[in-house]
């Protein structure tokens, strides 16, 4: 039998129909605001095409400007507070631009994070949005005041983690596929440099690609102080017994490519000068000179060098009898031939004519019609 509605189930019916109403409303208008709803569909306004609310909106996802399957990216990636175009401030981490219309917007689409509830840690591209909205993702390499307090940590089982593909980019980007990947922090070691990240605790000086200090004013060349009003303080690290290291000189910075082929900037260590002095040439000391003869390869903080003359110095004892032995010790710091001897050039030691010379930077430059192996940086 067909029940008519009574004047209750009327009243109801019309409070529902004028409730929808609102919330559609408010849903228009959500686009760029703080807080915009509890868990939006991503595809519904706003600059960046999402409504989600607090929570960072739905993983439903919507359009190529909104959530996608990685995670709306809702509407509290937005403050809008009448900020002045042009500045830059840390919300949850994550470095926001204020834009010309007054509201704070990620400098990124993307970046990687580390989800602290996980059992493993490592790193993974997500949407900054993301970071900003939940409370168990943190930025990569980095954590933030408070960002994981309310967090539930589960218990994890004795699992065996993976190892991290090392070096570990720190950057990430929008793919064709709108979903975000690691991408290359660099693509030469002009592009990387050593810095302090005045947002880790006891930070010492390690490598970090020049796009990253452009965009992170908490990331600071060797020696600069740490930058006033950029959000770089971090209350934890004052129960933490630590100095800020000035970091070693002779540390270089590089870019290179991990297994998957994705390339990063990383610290190579102990690439100073040898304590060798060439003394009078060879084989002429002056009577008396009381200098021992010497032979071999040393490093002089740019390239492996031959001995020409007497040896003075702590480092006499540690000459390399070889080119190679040299440059397997040091050509991780840059050099991988021999100033002066292009046969240090050629990638395979039967090769019987020369490939390439070698620069006084000790890299080499390939003959014509000659190619440059990629992972010895050497003529074949």
């Amino acid at each position: 039998m067909l029940s008519l509605p009574t004047s209750s189930d009327s009243l109801r019916f019309s409070m529902s129909v004028a409730l929808l109403g609102v919330v559609a409303l408010a849903l228009g208008c959500a686009g760029r605001t703080a807080e915009s709803g509890a868990d939006g569909a991503g595809d519904a306004g706003g600059n960046t095409g999402g409504t989600g609310g607090s929570t960072g909106g739905s993983s439903s996802g919507g359009s190529n400007t909104g959530g996608n399957a990685q995670g709306g990216s809702g509407g509290a990636i937005l403050l809008c507070e009448g900020c002045k175009p042009g500045a830059t401030k840390r919300i949850a981490g994550v470095r926001h631009g204020c834009a010309n219309d007054g509201c704070w917007v990620p400098q990124n689409e993307c970046m990687m994070g580390t989800a602290v509830d996980g059992c493993c840690g490592g790193a993974t591209a997500v949407r900054s949005s993301e970071v900003v909205s939940s409370a168990c993702l943190v930025p990569f390499p980095y954590g933030e005041d408070g960002q994981s307090d309310a967090c539930i940590l589960h218990s994890c089982p004795p699992i065996a983690c993976g190892a991290l593909d090392t070096p570990v980019t720190r950057v990430a980007g929008l793919g064709n596929d709108q979903l975000c990947h690691p991408v290359n922090e660099c693509e030469t070691d002009a592009d990387c440099s050593l810095a302090i990240n005045y947002l880790q605790c006891c930070a010492q000086a390690d490598a970090y690609p020049k796009r990253m200090m452009a965009q992170e004013p908490c990331i600071a060349p060797l020696g600069a102080p740490m930058p006033q009003g950029q959000g770089c303080e971090q209350p934890r690290c004052a129960m933490v017994d630590c100095a800020v290291g000035g970091g070693d000189p002779s540390n270089r910075a590089h870019c290179v490519a991990n297994a998957a082929g994705v390339k990063a900037c990383t610290l190579i260590e102990g690439c100073g000068r040898q304590n060798v002095t060439e003394m009078f040439p060879d084989p002429a000391p002056p009577p008396g000179a009381g200098i021992g003869m010497a032979s071999g390869y040393f490093w002089d903080g740019a390239v492996c060098r031959q001995l020409s003359g007497l040896c003075q110095g702590t480092d006499c004892v540690n000459l390399f009898a070889t080119s190679d032995a040299c440059l397997a010790r040091y050509g991780q710091c840059g050099a991988v031939c021999v100033v002066g001897q292009d046969q240090t050039c050629n990638a395979l030691a039967s090769m019987s004519s020369l490939a390439g010379s070698c620069q006084s930077d000790g890299t080499c430059a390939c003959l014509p019609r000659r190619e440059m192996e990629p992972t010895t940086r050497r003529c074949l």
